[in-house]
């Protein structure tokens, strides 16, 4: 019984796995023929993405996850660090509300403003 229940576990997250593909492809294949990037096209893919069942270590080698556990704020911290993310996400959420292109100037500043803080949190280390 727990084989059939293993099973059908991985059909199930191949057919997950084949869809986010699908639809990855989709976005990609979209952002080659429009000149306009939507930011509102990403949002159901990283939400599909989100809502998968493993998890993000899966993806980083033991000393990576301990360097993001140890530098990536937490929503508990009352740390200026995470204050500047959190008002990185309103701008972000800003520019998607005024569909503002990434492409803008004040997307380019957005980006800038990541890539600063992300060098700050992560000591600049840019792997």
């Amino acid at each position: 019984m727990f084989l059939k229940a293993q099973r059908k576990q991985l059909i199930e997250q191949v057919e997950e796995l084949t869809n986010s593909i699908d639809r990855i492809n989709t976005f990609l294949n979209r952002n080659d023929i429009e000149s306009n990037f939507d930011w509102e096209k990403l949002l159901p893919l990283i939400q599909s993405l989100k809502n998968r069942k493993d998890s993000w270590e899966n993806y980083f080698e033991e000393e990576e996850i301990r360097i993001l556990k140890s530098n990536i704020p937490k929503m508990e911290d009352d740390s200026m660090v995470t204050k500047q993310w959190l008002a990185i996400v309103n701008r972000i959420q800003y520019c998607l509300r005024k569909k503002i292109l990434p492409e803008s100037e004040e997307g380019a500043i957005l980006a800038k403003d990541i890539i600063l803080l992300s060098e700050q949190t992560f000591n600049g280390d840019q792997e």
